[in-house]
């Protein structure tokens, strides 16, 4: 009797697995469509003058914050999150901005925005260096994790 008890539980336990790898397997596209986290490289050189510039606009897809990695810049360099009515836009909406983060050289960063909340499905980073003579190289996310 103990031993049909075992085989018994050994094959509720293997049928439990594989309806828990079954939904994992189901759920996992979902997850991976759950926002726009993934990091694009952003590069451009500093010349004299040190001016602002935008990162290329990208979709929002929720209310999480921007993320900013430093790590190929010549040097530190401010970044701000802005929303844009559409991803052709090329005037950003500066009262989105919550945060203005220094982002020193060989660090990660996540910019807190209200870019979503007002409405915004786009956005990018204002990217101001504080360095002259060099590139900003950076990995930037509307969304992050």
């Amino acid at each position: 009797m103990m031993k049909s008890m075992t085989r018994d539980k050994g094959g509720l336990l293997a049928l439990f697995a594989c309806a828990l790898i079954a939904v994992s397997l189901m759920a996992a596209p979902i997850a991976s469509y759950a926002n726009n986290h993934g990091d694009s490289r952003y590069t451009r050189y500093v010349g004299a003058s040190a001016t602002s510039s935008y990162t290329p606009v990208r979709g929002k897809t929720d209310a999480s914050s921007m993320y900013s990695s430093n790590d190929k810049s010549a040097g530190d360099y401010y970044a701000m999150g802005v929303g844009f009515t559409s991803g052709s836009s090329t005037t950003g909406h500066l009262n989105t901005v919550i945060d203005n983060v220094l982002c020193r050289r060989g660090n990660s960063y996540f910019i807190r925005q209200n870019v979503y909340e007002y409405g915004y499905r786009y956005a990018a980073l204002k990217v101001t260096p504080m360095f002259t003579r060099g590139s900003i190289s950076m990995l930037w996310s509307p969304d992050s994790v």
